[in-house]
């Protein structure tokens, strides 16, 4: 997989990101959600592929709404933020000091072992090329009985337009597979949560749009793109939608909360 290539489109996505990422932005806050009980105010956390740092973001919004409801006051969370684009770290301007980005990739990270309480990750881990080599390269970053939590679309997500044969979208993993990496990447399951949610745009034009301008390219599977091939293209994704006047693409997302079995 071309790292750079995915880097570039990500960084060009930066500035819109937040605007345009929806769904990617529900998948992360039900993910925190699904955490919760293992966020501590004193976690050490990870997050892979960051992005612009929603998932930061919405935990220090809880860990504060938690400090508020306490008597005690106990020691400050700190969440180190990776991604490959520097764009995409370098877009929060803000940033508190107890968060710091590093522009890194996944799959060769910079930190030292049993570093972390927490390992986040949202829509980023169906770009690994190795699921179980790299499930243990995190537990090792895991302290004991650490937690991996990610979410990341499945096999099935984009059928629409995988339909019309006209584009390549690169192979998502199925659950099962990702399962079984986990478990034999010494992994204990705490809790997996699989939902189909729906995504409308007025034209199958504009779904592609849509993925260009998240960073989530796609190519032409064989002929170059033509203004006739698009129209063909939006003419078939309508004929073959289940809703009147416009298109909808299904992502098909699966969330897993698994702890180190030390």
């Amino acid at each position: 997989m071309d790292k750079i290539k995915i880097a570039k489109n990500f960084s060009r996505a930066a500035k819109n990101y937040d605007k345009l990422a929806i769904i990617q932005k529900s998948a992360a806050k039900k993910l925190i959600t699904l955490t919760s009980p293992f966020i501590k105010t004193d976690s050490q956390i990870l997050d892979l592929g960051s992005g612009t740092g929603f998932i930061a973001k919405q935990i220090l919004k809880q860990v504060r709404h938690n400090e508020a409801r306490s008597t005690k006051h106990e020691a400050q969370i700190k969440i180190s933020e990776t991604d490959l684009s520097l764009e995409m770290l370098n877009s929060w301007h803000n940033r508190p000091s107890n968060i710091t980005p590093i522009q890194a990739d996944i799959e060769n990270l910079p930190f030292k072992l049993d570093s972390f309480d927490i390992i986040f990750s949202s829509f980023s881990l169906q770009w690994l090329c190795d699921f179980k080599k790299n499930f243990r390269n995190f537990s090792s970053l895991l302290k004991s009985k650490g937690i991996l939590a990610f979410c990341l679309p499945l096999d099935g997500s984009l059928k629409e337009l995988r339909a019309a044969k006209i584009f390549h979208f690169n192979q998502l993993p199925q659950k099962k597979q990702i399962e079984l990496s986990l478990k034999n990447s010494g992994f204990k399951k705490e809790k997996t949560v699989a939902e189909i949610t729906t995504q409308k745009f007025s034209t199958g034009y504009e779904a592609l749009k849509f993925l260009k301008e998240i960073g989530a390219n796609y190519s032409s599977s064989s002929k170059p793109i033509t203004k006739t091939r698009l129209k063909h293209f939006d003419n078939f994704c309508l004929k073959n939608s289940s809703h009147k006047n416009s298109f909808a693409i299904s992502w098909n997302i699966a969330y897993f909360i698994y702890s180190k079995n030390d």
